[in-house]
């Protein structure tokens, strides 16, 4: 049995094992899964604002939304494909996302911010962004 769920109780040639109650332990494991994941989706929450926060000081026009899923209107393919590919060959992974999934003209970019992600992070892809939006025209 595994040690964690289990206790091996030994006295003179005698042995007894008292298992912990599965209720209990059911309890105690999903209680640390919503901690997590209550702690994982304020952090998604709070590199979101402050990722949206930065594209729009940019110039970057990414629409009214408040979702982890940050679309960055580019509206020229040649333009958004530069971003995007240049991105990539550097380490960060963006979505181009083009004719026929957006009519021709409404281009954009996909950036997914997530919990994961460190400070460090959100602060390289914003330095990159700004330094490719205004490498491929995007921005001023």
């Amino acid at each position: 049995m595994p040690k964690d769920v289990c206790v091996k109780l030994t006295r003179e040639g005698l042995i007894a094992i008292a298992a912990f109650n599965p209720f209990h332990t059911a309890l105690k494991i999903i209680e640390r899964v919503q901690s997590h994941i209550s702690s994982c989706l304020s952090c998604r929450g709070k590199y979101g604002r402050y990722v949206r926060e930065r594209l729009t000081k940019m110039g970057y026009e990414i629409g009214k939304h408040e979702t982890a899923i940050i679309p960055i209107f580019v509206r020229d393919r040649n333009k958004a494909y530069g971003v995007v590919k240049e991105a990539y060959e550097r380490g960060l992974f963006l979505s181009l996302i083009e004719y026929p999934a957006v009519a021709p003209g409404s281009e954009r970019i996909r950036l997914t911010v997530m919990a994961t992600h460190t400070q460090q992070d959100l602060e390289t892809a914003m330095k990159m962004l700004e330094e490719l939006g205004k490498k491929y025209g995007v921005l001023s």
